[in-house]
């Protein structure tokens, strides 16, 4: 667990240097997240981002990685049986909604 906290502190540490050298706008990442821009840059400066506003950060500077985690989980989700079918969801939003 130490080891996770400390690999957490060191990408927080990291984290204005992606920033900068990422070929998306600061403007296009702070819309994306969800923070007013001066609540962004305080939490910059001061390195207090959470861990879901971290995550916000990762997916957007790393689309590649987390696509491939998203599909990673997907195909677990598929190998442990959590999924349902298409025609049972169309169903129960056709239910729910008209």
């Amino acid at each position: 667990m130490i080891q996770e906290i400390l690999n957490y502190k060191k990408v927080m540490g990291e984290i204005e240097g992606l920033l900068n050298h990422s070929p998306y706008k600061k403007s296009h990442i702070i819309s994306k997240i969800g923070l007013a821009p001066a609540t962004f840059y305080r939490k910059l400066s001061a390195q207090s981002f959470t861990p879901d506003e971290m995550l916000a950060l990762a997916k957007i500077l790393s689309p590649r990685e987390a696509l491939l985690l998203e599909i990673e989980q997907s195909e677990k989700d598929i190998e442990n049986g959590n999924y349902r079918e298409h025609s049972v969801v169309r169903e129960e939003l056709r239910k729910k909604f008209l």
